[in-house]
């Protein structure tokens, strides 16, 4: 996502909590609307973010190995930005699997 882009995609966000905000009568806070527009403008880490989760660890299989990577590594960086109690629930999956080869061949063009 260019910067462009994400002004774009912000500049729609706060128009629609400004309308939203002016239905039901509160107040709205422009200071409050400057800091998150600040905040995604200056300092988003989403695209660093959706990077890892899609380009490093890519598809993830329910009980492979490389979901198993994702998720510690989720864990950690949520850790990392100050939320509290993040950890993995155990679920009954059953066996994971994972692909270690693949071949194809074309027979016909």
């Amino acid at each position: 996502m260019t910067l462009r882009q994400m002004t774009v995609a912000l500049t729609a966000c706060a128009i629609a909590v400004v309308g939203l905000a002016a239905q039901s009568g509160d107040k709205v806070d422009y200071g409050m609307l400057t800091k998150i527009r600040d905040e995604g403008l200056n300092r988003s880490q989403a695209m660093e973010t959706l990077s890892w989760m899609g380009d490093v660890y890519g598809p993830r299989i329910t009980g492979s190995p490389g979901y198993k990577q994702a998720a510690d590594w989720a864990v950690k960086r949520m850790t990392e930005l100050g939320f509290s109690n993040v950890h993995l629930e155990k679920w009954p999956f059953g066996k994971g699997w994972q692909l270690k080869r693949f071949s194809a061949h074309m027979i016909e063009l």
